[in-house]
């Protein structure tokens, strides 16, 4: 070939690619058994390594190859630059391929790392990370994988995330993590999931957001399946309305928009009863269609009142229901308010079955007639 040059080594060849026109200003060298196929390529040096292309080179190494143009392999073995794949790079490793259509991409080091259909791709290094989608990012890892989708998007590192149709999307690291849709972000953790738009999950195991705008900070087993709704962490919490929120606590449930949750055990707010809040405490509960209602801790407490509006601050086994809308009780326990606009302030087993009555404090007292007044005692009836 014309204007080529082979310095030393043994058993290097630079030879024509084509019947129709010659090879020329080719380089190797040293090396064993290298071959150049490709005008303006050059081989440095190392063992059965082939260049089959124009204006690409490698620089060192075993049984490495490229078959495109304007590409480089600096290092390493068994490493491969296929065709339509031009202008691309690997600097080192082993075992690693930038397949077809992978124009402009790179893998800096690694074993066993792929780009398919990736042009303007990175592989930062690890072990056995694919990527098949353009302008996206492996930073290194152990079998990650950026699949069809997921352009513009970034593994930093980990083991098994996977990115698929999650465009402008972000794994940071962490084990068996999946994004499957566009701009989310998932930090780390084990077994978490982002299943819905700009959402977001933080870390933890086994967490999963499926409605958009959602988020979970941490803790396990914990679902937002409500639009911008969020669970901060705890155990086995669950949204499943939108513009919710659970701070924390286990097993916290809220099916009503605009509801909250701050923590505690086993607390619930119903459908149809937006916008209450439970601060916290043990299996308290509003019920069904009590909207603007607050029960602030205690246990097992509920509201459920045909009105809403209502107010539990703490307590034990404490209830409003039927009519009592806009009804209040402070403390005590077994407490019931079943008629509109009624107030208990503490005791025990205290009932207002009349509008607009109070009872103060005392046992077994009862106000049956509107406007009734009970400061405290036992067993009186008004």
């Amino acid at each position: 070939t014309d204007y080529s040059t082979i310095v030393g080594g043994e058993c290097n060849q630079i030879r024509t690619a084509s019947a129709y026109y010659c090879d020329t200003h080719a380089f190797i060298g040293g090396g064993q058994s290298n071959c150049i196929y490709g005008s303006y390529s050059s081989i440095t040096g190392g063992v059965q390594n082939i260049v089959c292309g124009e204006h690409s080179a490698i620089m060192n190494g075993n049984g490495s190859c490229i078959l495109t143009d304007y590409s480089t392999i600096g290092n390493g073995q068994t490493n491969i630059i296929c065709c339509n794949s031009s202008q691309s790079s690997i600097l080192g490793g082993g075992n690693n391929s930038i397949n077809a259509n992978s124009y402009s991409s790179v893998i800096l080091g690694g074993n066993s790392n792929l780009l398919c259909n990736s042009a303007y791709g990175l592989i930062g290094g690890g072990y056995g990370n694919c990527l098949l989608e353009r302008c996206s990012s492996i930073v290194g890892g152990e079998c990650n994988a950026i699949c069809l989708g997921g352009t513009l998007s970034v593994i930093g590192g980990g083991l098994c995330n996977l990115l698929c149709n999650a465009a402008k999307s972000v794994i940071g690291g962490g084990e068996k993590n999946t994004a499957s849709c566009c701009y989310t972000a998932l930090v780390g953790g084990f077994c978490n999931q982002v299943g819905g738009n700009s959402s977001f999950v933080g870390g933890g195991a086994y967490n999963c957001t499926i409605c958009d705008i959602s988020v979970v900070s941490g803790g396990t087993f914990n679902i937002s399946c409500g639009n911008n709704s969020t669970i901060g962490g705890g155990g086995n919490n669950l949204i499943v309305a939108g513009n919710a929120t659970i701070s924390g606590g286990t097993e916290n449930c809220i099916c009503s928009q605009y509801g909250s949750i701050l923590g505690g055990y086993k607390n619930i707010i119903e459908i149809n009863s937006n916008a209450s809040v439970i601060n916290g405490g043990c299996c308290n509960t509003i019920n069904c269609c009590s909207p603007f209602s607050l029960i602030g801790g205690g246990n097992i407490n509920s509201s459920s009142s045909l009105y809403g509006y209502d107010t539990i601050l703490g307590g034990q086994c404490n209830c409003v229901s039927g009519s009592g809308g806009y009804s209040v009780i402070i403390n005590g326990f077994c407490n019931c308010a079943c008629q509109f606009n009624t107030f208990i302030g503490n005791g025990n087993c205290n009932c207002t079955t009349a509008n607009f009555a109070s009872i103060s404090n005392g046992y077994c007292n009862k106000a049956t007639a509107i406007y009734a007044t009970i400061l405290s005692g036992s067993c009186n009836l008004a």
